[in-house]
C-alpha cells in the first residue's frame, strides 16, 4: 500500500529497488494491476535485454523500473529518475552506496530523493542501522586514510539515526 501511495505522489520515472526476487516479482505485479507502466530487472532478465531496457528507462519509456539490487545496482546509469524507494534491503552498505549512485549525475538540477520502506519491530528496522553504522564506519576509515593520521581516534561510536517513521 505504501509503495503505491509514494508512486502516486512522486514524479516519475520512479526507481524501486528490492534485495530479494520474491519482492521484486510483488512490487511488480501491484504496480501493473494499479494501472502503471513498469518495467521489471532481476536476475533472470537476460543480460543481452538490460541495455535496452536502460536505454528505454532513461527515455522515460516507464513509470517505474522495479529493479533487484544486485542486478541493477552496479554500473546502471538511473540518473533520469529523481525518486527511489527502497522496498527491501540487506545489510551491504556497498549495495547501498550503489543503488543511490545509480540516480546520481552532476548535470542535474537537484538531487534524488530516496525513501527507505522500514516496518516498526522488524528486521527492517535493524538492517537500516546496520547499514547507517556501516556508511559511518567508511566515512571514518576513508578520512582516517586520507588525512594520514597514525592513530585512530578513542571516541565512542555515536548513535545511528533512526529513520524518520510515517
Amino acid at each position: 500500500k505504501k509503495v503505491l501511495e509514494l508512486v502516486g505522489k512522486l514524479s516519475k520515472p520512479i526507481v524501486i529497488f528490492t534485495a530479494f526476487r520474491p519482492d521484486n516479482d510483488l512490487v511488480t505485479e501491484a504496480l501493473i494491476e494499479a494501472g502503471y507502466d513498469v518495467v521489471q530487472v532481476n536476475g533472470s532478465t537476460k543480460k543481452a535485454l538490460r541495455p535496452q531496457i536502460w536505454r528505454d528507462f532513461q527515455r522515460a519509456r516507464f513509470d517505474v523500473a522495479v529493479v533487484q539490487t544486485k542486478t541493477g545496482g552496479t554500473g546502471v546509469d538511473l540518473w533520469r529518475a529523481n525518486n527511489a524507494l527502497v522496498y527491501s534491503m540487506t545489510h551491504s552498505y556497498r549495495d547501498w552506496d550503489q543503488a543511490k549512485a545509480r540516480l546520481d549525475n552532476r548535470s542535474k538540477g537537484r538531487a534524488s530523493e530516496f525513501f527507505v520502506l522500514c516496518s516498526k519491530n522488524t528486521i527492517d528496522e535493524e538492517l537500516f542501522d546496520l547499514v547507517i553504522v556501516k556508511k559511518f564506519n567508511t566515512e571514518r576509515t576513508l578520512k582516517h586514510l586520507k588525512e594520514g593520521t597514525k592513530s585512530w581516534p578513542r571516541s565512542p561510536l555515536p548513535p545511528p539515526p533512526k529513520p524518520q517513521r510515517q
